[in-house]
């Protein structure tokens, strides 16, 4: 039998088990919750910067669907509280958070004109916020504008210390390197933003240039590694409880799939990404998906439904200015019409490529520009003397290398690499990083 000493003893040493316990039990939570990117503070509802500081958390961490509310509900508020500075502030982040209902031409066309007031212009904080609004909105409407929107963010960033904005600009400066063919340079920047991202606890930067490395991937048709820097970012993404929905993870996933012959699979992750997207009001995501979905169903045999799924995005592309996603689309509706034998068809959608390749300025895609810009009577003396003067060789010229035709190589092409290229070693490095054990 324990004397009443030992007994206190023991007490003792239990309580303190106990509030050990507590206090790694709390620390282990809070650092999880920190780690996550979750949000754990309580935002008083008649303090509009508390509003809008919460919905730039949302912001940061792509989860338009929850930021977009309280933009909106912070503008009313600095606008009943005259407060001109902080409305355009909540309003620009309304604006992106719901740039897939809206043109965005329109879009970038409006924040242009807020960047040239003086308010904007004598805030450094706040053109650094409508410079990057601009920057992202003009990557799917004007290249070459989006250059210059992230370089002003670059330097101004840098200026101001705003390390994670800075890192960004980088990142998508790597993008626009690599839509304008300079892959080389796309992905020293995209790789290092990246690691800046994670260095810096970054979640939603972070999830972006996995997707965007996991993209780079599926261009050199390296679909295994593509889908396991995929699965990777959605990881990142469900285990942040405040991370919007990962939509380029979930919509290159669905691509390697169906490239590796998984279409089972594949259906179900773009099925899924589709759902989402149009439960979130993301047109500009909800068009992409159906591009792939299009894709898939042509792989499987059921070409109605592809030109029905692609139709059906190139109306939301067309609608809402997305002259990257239309671009794509149209061409291969323009592929599948001249298989089928409907040349008016295909014509009318290789035109409309054209249109939206040149509005945008993407060099990569610009080879199609000249292509349908050069006639096939121009032409025809310079095909080889094999070359089959059918009916559908005035669409087909438009398929063949540009090395067959010498005069015409005007463009810049988009490199291809090798395992030991340097977006394949910053690849590499960035999963190390994340994944030491798999060393």
């Amino acid at each position: 039998m324990l004397g009443k000493g030992r007994i206190r003893v023991y007490k003792f040493l239990v309580t303190v088990v106990l509030v050990a316990a507590v206090i790694a039990g709390v620390w282990i939570f809070l650092k999880g919750r920190r780690q996550a990117g979750t949000s754990s503070r309580f935002v008083a509802t008649n303090d509009p910067k508390a509003i809008l500081a919460e919905a730039n958390h949302f912001a940061f961490l792509s989860n338009s669907y929850r930021a977009a509310p309280l933009y909106a509900k912070a503008e009313q508020m600095f606008r009943e509280r005259g407060d001109k500075r902080d409305e355009l502030y909540a309003k620009i982040g309304q604006l992106r958070a719901e740039a897939e209902s809206m043109s965005f031409v329109k879009l970038s066309d409006f924040i242009g004109s807020q960047l040239a007031t003086p308010m904007v212009q004598n805030d450094p904080h706040l053109k650094l916020w409508c410079l990057t609004a601009k920057g992202m909105t003009d990557i799917e409407v004007n290249v070459p504008a989006a250059k210059r929107d992230w370089q002003a963010a670059e330097v101004l960033a840098r200026e101001l210390k705003e390390k994670q904005w800075e890192a960004r600009a980088r990142g998508e400066l790597g993008l626009i390197a690599f839509l304008q063919g300079d892959a080389l340079k796309a992905g020293r920047l995209v790789g290092g933003a990246l690691l800046s991202a994670i260095k810096s606890g970054d979640v939603g930067a972070e999830i972006r240039y996995l997707e965007l490395l996991g993209n780079g991937f599926e261009v050199q048709r390296r679909y295994e590694e593509a889908l396991m820097v995929f699965d990777h970012a959605i990881s990142v993404a469900n285990s942040c409880k405040d991370c919007g929905f990962p939509y380029m993870a979930y919509e290159g996933r669905g691509e390697a799939l169906t490239a590796l012959g998984k279409t089972d699979d594949a259906r179900s992750t773009l099925t899924k990404c589709l759902n989402t997207a149009r439960r979130e009001q993301r047109q500009g995501h909800e068009a992409q998906t159906l591009i792939f979905l299009g894709k898939l169903s042509l792989k499987t045999g059921d070409e109605t439904e592809a030109i029905n799924e692609m139709e059906e995005a190139a109306a939301i592309a067309g609608k809402f200015n997305y002259y990257q996603l239309d671009e794509d689309d149209l061409f291969e509706l323009a592929q599948i019409y001249e298989q089928r034998g409907e040349l008016t068809k295909a014509e009318k959608r290789l035109a409309a490529a054209r249109d939206a390749s040149m509005r945008l300025g993407n060099r990569c895609s610009i080879h199609l520009s000249y292509r349908t810009t050069i006639t096939y009577e121009q032409l025809a003396p310079k095909f080889p003397p094999n070359f089959p003067h059918s009916p559908a060789a005035r669409l087909s010229f438009w398929q063949l290398p540009l090395g067959r035709f010498p005069h015409f190589q005007t463009v810049h092409q988009p490199v291809r690499f090798g395992r030991r290229s340097p977006l394949t070693l910053l690849v590499l490095v960035s999963w190390l990083y994340v994944n030491p054990r798999r060393l």
